[in-house]
């Protein structure tokens, strides 16, 4: 299964190179034309105020509470993982600015991610440079990088796989939380909150702008809604979209109680948008199902931001 799904991940890489060359020109801005082909835009800041201003203490506080006890959704209780230490890794701005783009220079800058992240371990095994005016070349100039990565268990068997993709949008740093699949036996072990907890102080001492994410599968709906990530507002009527047809799609499943608190939830997204329900809010709802919220991000596709 994980050779498979490294030859998708490959073919990501492709893609964002033909992206970049697809969208060269004159005109400014084509980075964000970019990461709507890949599938994840940057988001609208100018008119995400509304959200923004609203949104950004109730994400940090339960994204802080996340990280105080080291625990994700479905990670044993009590499992408390040393955070690695990237201290030694250069600044992403670093790694983009550079006169003589060479993949394999960067795979080995990046191999400072290669750490123990709970139980598991990274191994990367692909970076490549990316540029809107087509091929990277010597002296051409470098509007982003990805890698992707194989995540090792025990006796050096892979039970996951993860990529990112680092890219200057308008002069700031946005980063693509593309993909990460861990085989069922392997989740809630603690990687996923020693790593994203790692990588975000090392964003952080980076000068990152923004995260990005595509909150879909089986349980990245709900586990990014509790790990902080607010709604992307260049997405947000399709985030409501997909969370309404998720209400409708377990409804009659609940008890009375449980769904009049849901229909409570959909009036609030006929409303304002500072009265809006955010993932966190969701994924903590409980009823006569004691786990209301879980059972309603997960599943769900929705797109999220968090910004730094």
């Amino acid at each position: 299964m994980l050779e498979d799904l490294r030859g998708v991940l490959r073919g990501l890489a492709e893609r964002v190179t033909r992206a970049f060359e697809e969208f060269a020109g004159p005109e400014a801005g084509r980075s964000r034309e970019f990461g709507q082909v890949i599938g994840e835009t940057v988001a609208d800041l100018e008119n995400a105020d509304e959200i923004a201003a609203h949104r950004l203490a109730t994400a940090d506080e339960a994204h802080t509470a996340i990280r105080s006890t080291a625990q994700l959704p479905g990670q044993t209780a009590g499992i408390v993982r040393k955070i690695p230490d990237l201290s030694s890794m250069p600044p992403v701005r670093d790694l983009l600015e550079v006169d003589s783009p060479n993949n394999d220079r960067l795979r080995e800058q990046l191999a400072g991610f290669e750490q123990q992240y709970g139980p598991y371990r990274l191994k990367i095994y692909d970076a490549f440079y990316a540029s809107t005016t087509g091929s990277v070349q010597e002296g051409s100039p470098v509007d982003g990088f990805g890698y992707f990565a194989e995540i090792i268990g025990k006796d050096d068997k892979g039970v996951g796989e993860l990529s990112r993709m680092i890219y200057k949008d308008e002069g700031r740093i946005v980063v693509n939380n593309w993909n990460m699949l861990l085989d069922p036996q392997a989740r809630g072990q603690g990687f996923s909150t020693a790593f994203g907890t790692a990588m975000e102080n090392y964003y952080r001492r980076s000068g990152i702008d923004r995260m990005l994410v595509t909150a879909a599968g089986e349980d990245g709906g709900y586990a990014w809604a509790r790990a902080g990530y607010d709604f992307n507002p260049k997405y947000l009527s399709d985030s409501v979209s997909k969370i309404k047809e998720r209400i409708q799609l377990i409804r009659d499943q609940l008890s009375p109680a449980d769904q009049q608190q849901l229909e409570r939830i959909m009036a609030r997204f006929e409303g304002p948008v500072t009265g809006y329900p955010s993932p966190a809010e969701l994924a903590d709802l409980t009823g006569g199902d004691p786990q209301l919220g879980k059972t309603l991000m997960r599943g769900t596709t929705w797109y999220g931001m968090r910004v730094l």
